[in-house]
């Protein structure tokens, strides 16, 4: 009994997010496209796993663009940390033409360690410009990371929660929201919840197969740029 009823929730929270952000994206005149661009070594095959995912469960269509290469200038040396505003620049000077486009929103991924500049972190799992670029950084959210098993389950989770956030917290500041569609928010955290036994979210199983996203510590960052 109890189980039926999860499974119902687990579909109702999906049919309300679905609703809710296609509403958002239809009455909004601002944002009408998200590309996801891989930086460095972040495999496109993960993001089209990803972009497939949002586009199976909440019926939103994400171009994936080919890898743009790291950069030195994307490099903070004396931190062995990548610079999120320089992988922000890095997507502008790739990808030009959605640049400048405001329609367009930016969303760039990358393996290695990342910290903010204008911020006093040590790290950062992801930085957001101007409403329409962010870069996320999936470095810290892989236990290997920490000297831990590997669990392919917390990362993707962790991926998850952070994409979605940075999908939908820019529409906040858009006047076209109405107070219905805060809601969104903790929809998203409820529906990439951990499920039991750490296992990775329902769906994302059969788009990421095991270990493909991965972390890059600082020494292969290092290598690589």
């Amino acid at each position: 009994m109890r189980s039926s009823a999860f499974k119902f929730s687990k579909v109702l929270v999906v049919l309300i997010l679905s609703y809710g952000v296609m509403q958002w994206f239809a009455s909004s005149k601002q944002l009408c496209q998200i590309t996801f661009v891989p930086i460095g070594n972040f495999t496109s095959t993960s993001l089209q796993a990803l972009a497939s995912y949002y586009e199976q469960t909440l019926g939103l269509h994400i171009d994936v663009r080919p890898a743009i290469p790291f950069e030195e200038s994307m490099m903070d040396r004396s931190r062995s940390q990548l610079i999120g505003e320089e992988l922000v620049n890095g997507m502008k000077t790739g990808y030009p033409t959605q640049a400048q486009d405001r329609s367009v929103m930016m969303v760039g991924f990358t393996r290695g360690d990342m910290y903010i500049r204008h911020k006093n972190w040590q790290f950062a799992f992801a930085h957001r410009e101007d409403g329409r670029f962010a870069a996320i950084s999936t470095a810290r959210m892989d236990p290997v990371s920490f000297g831990l098993p590997p669990n392919d389950g917390v990362l993707v989770r962790r991926l998850l929660k952070m994409s979605s956030k940075q999908i939908i917290l820019p529409s906040l500041a858009s006047t076209n929201w109405t107070k219905s569609q805060w809601i969104l928010i903790p929809l998203i955290e409820a529906a990439s919840n951990k499920p039991p036994n750490d296992a990775v979210p329902h769906g994302l199983n059969t788009f990421f197969p095991h270990g493909e996203v991965g972390s890059t510590t600082n020494e292969h960052v290092s290598r690589e740029t």
